[in-house]
């Protein structure tokens, strides 16, 4: 029997071979070190740990409980020995806890397993214990869908443009390098660069569907860029819906099983999008209903179409900026300082061309624009001036406006009208076609739009903000180059915004705090009345 009783050697002996002990202590120094910095395989020793207390402890005695004594009779003399069963209950020792339930032989083998990474823990850390919470998730970036579509679609047609009886030849090494430098880039149309996974004659319609996914996205990016009309969003965000939609079924009718993770992304966009314009998409967003993917060709050409739409409306905002922008100066540059009756007269003629290209490019005489530039400056325009008809309609609307301001306001009053504020004026002048970004508050378009145009702004760059939202979001929108002025809404930012100070000190930003509403009147006074010197500074550096 002393056989039985001997241990057998695990390693080395003492001389030059280690202990069992030896063993053991270098195995719970290695999984101390790697438990120090691993919660799940904590929680799996301690777990296994319990288990093992529970093998040693000794077997639970059951213990009889006594029968209540048996109810005094009426009248009867009380009796001792209920008290001295009481007494006697007293003094035993109280019947141990449950105790957990032994490690069995598959408990100590899965420990093994997770010990070598081979299993995950089969229980979460206590609940006692601190989480990291997860990073917050990045927004989606529609031009990385946009790009990624491009590639993958230009892959598609390449191969639909070869002929089908021809051997196959090599994708263009320009191409491959083009989806390799795109992130997360999906390519399962291949299974190498020489062969693909698909039918030839569903790559045209697969191409086809991809590149209507990104003529929608692009047409969404610009709208957003340039603050277009809630009616066009609309239109390219059902446009996009069903092109997401006609992707997916166009991958099932192909033959392909994996999903495109883009398509799925969009997806996910256009469902938090139309919540948060509070509308409604009432096709193409369930399996169930798909878009037929063989009309690729009728979709694609509408997609072209809003994109076409959005691009010319930008264009003409674009050139009627500039044509703004000339009309000012000539004003102030050469009607001011025009010092005889024949300088006015050739001043007031160039004037009168822009403003006849102007009602060209597709403002309306009326625009509010118009009047603050105007207005001061009617009563040099020369006696018999020839205009043309569009232009003369600017001047008569301008004059009818001051006119009938005239009349309804008191004498000395100030007038109202934010657009006739001279300081809108002036801040537009030292912010022409510079970005701006504003914190805080409700990203409305149409505010941003009108923000924009006011002020004569390249670029006003809103980041809504949220309770708890870390500074560090919104440091790339204020560090860019193009920004010189950022705009914080103190009434409707969180609290812990404080650090935009920091941030404009850091990267050089005039910060201007906006106690109010978002009327160009109120922003044109905080900023003069706040960075006003230094705004002015700037816009000097920038024309010397």
């Amino acid at each position: 029997m002393a056989e039985e009783q001997d241990e057998t050697p695990v390693g080395p002996s003492p001389a030059g071979e280690a202990t069992l002990e030896a063993a053991v202590a270098t195995v719970l120094r290695a999984l101390g070190e790697r438990a120090r910095h691993d919660e799940p395989l904590r929680a799996s020793i301690a777990l296994i740990g319990r288990a093992l207390l529970a093998l040693a402890e000794r077997p639970e005695v059951c213990v009889e409980e006594p029968l209540p004594p048996p109810a005094a009779e009426p009248g009867a003399e009380p009796d001792a020995e209920p008290d001295a069963a009481k007494a006697k209950a007293a003094a035993e020792p109280a019947p141990p806890a449950p105790a957990s339930p032994p490690a069995t032989e598959e408990d100590l083998r899965r420990l093994a397993r997770v010990l070598m990474g081979q299993e995950p823990p089969a229980e979460e850390p206590p609940s006692h214990t601190w989480q990291r919470p997860p990073p917050p998730s990045a927004p989606l970036d529609l031009q990385s869908i946009i790009d990624r579509c491009d590639v993958k679609s230009a892959i598609l047609m390449w191969y639909a443009e070869q002929p089908a009886s021809s051997p196959r030849s090599r994708v263009p090494h320009s191409i491959i390098a083009r989806a390799k430098a795109l992130p997360d880039c999906q390519l399962w149309m291949l299974r190498y660069e020489t062969s693909f996974a698909i039918d030839h004659g569903h790559a045209a319609m697969l191409a086809g569907s991809l590149a209507t996914m990104s003529a929608a996205c692009a047409a969404i990016v610009v709208i957003d860029k340039h603050a277009l009309a809630p009616a066009l969003l609309r239109a390219a965000i059902e446009i996009a819906a069903e092109a997401q939609s006609a992707l997916r079924a166009a991958l099932r009718l192909a033959g392909v099983a994996a999903e495109d993770h883009d398509q799925l992304e969009l997806f996910q966009w256009l469902r938090q999008r139309a919540s948060e314009e509070q509308f409604y998409i009432d096709r193409y967003m369930r399996k169930g209903a798909p878009a037929d993917p063989l009309g690729w060709e009728e979709r694609l050409d509408r997609a072209r179409q809003i994109g076409a739409k959005v691009v010319q409306i930008t264009e003409r905002r674009r050139r009627q900026r500039n044509l703004l922008g000339t009309l000012r100066y000539r004003i102030k540059k050469e009607v001011a300082g025009a010092a005889s009756h024949e300088e006015r007269t050739a001043a007031w003629t160039r004037v009168g061309e822009t403003l006849d290209l102007l009602v060209e490019s597709g403002m309306p005489p009326t625009h509010l624009s118009l009047r603050p530039a105007l207005a001061p400056y009617l009563d040099t325009i020369p006696e018999g001036l020839a205009l043309t008809p569009r232009a003369a309609s600017i001047i008569e609307s301008v004059a009818a406006h001051r006119a009938s301001d005239a009349v309804s306001a008191p004498a000395g009053a100030e007038s109202s009208d934010e657009d006739d504020d001279p300081l809108v004026a002036e801040v537009a002048e030292l912010l022409r076609d510079q970005s701006v970004v504003v914190l805080g508050g409700e990203r409305r378009p149409y505010t941003i739009q009108a923000i924009r145009e006011a002020f004569d702004l390249g670029e006003l760059i809103w980041c809504t903000t949220e309770e708890g939202q870390s500074y560090l979001s919104i440091e790339p929108y204020i560090k860019r180059p193009d920004v010189v002025l950022v705009i914080l809404a103190i009434r409707w930012a969180s609290h812990n915004l404080s650090e935009a100070t920091s941030l404009c000190t850091r990267h050089n930003k005039l910060l201007v705090r906006l106690p109010a509403g978002y009327n160009a009147s109120q922003i044109a006074h905080q900023v003069m009345q706040q960075v006003g010197d230094r705004l002015q500074a700037l816009a000097a550096e920038r024309e010397g």
